[in-house]
């Protein structure tokens, strides 16, 4: 089982769902408006593979405000939210 959560819907580079721009560094996920600099579009991927996992938002957003010492940016906080929610 874990040997496939490298692969699918946990293949972050998958080009089909992200568009990157090699020039600026900033991603866009599907066909949002939405541009992610490169740190908040990892919290924004690492949000949406914790809600294909199964966990509850309000443990995803508890864990990774404790990872910041609860001093998560706000910036942070949006990408994990629309990550966790795909939107």
């Amino acid at each position: 089982m874990c040997v496939k959560l490298g692969h699918g819907d946990y293949d972050f580079d998958n080009r089909a769902r992200t568009t990157y721009n090699d020039g600026t560094g900033f991603f866009r996920f599907g066909n949002t408006n939405t541009i992610y600099n490169l740190y908040d579009a990892g919290n924004y991927m690492w949000a949406r593979a914790m809600s294909i996992s199964g966990f509850p938002y309000h443990e995803v957003k508890v864990g990774s405000e404790a990872n910041e010492v609860f001093s998560d940016s706000d910036a942070d906080q949006r990408a994990i939210k629309k990550g966790f929610y795909g939107n």
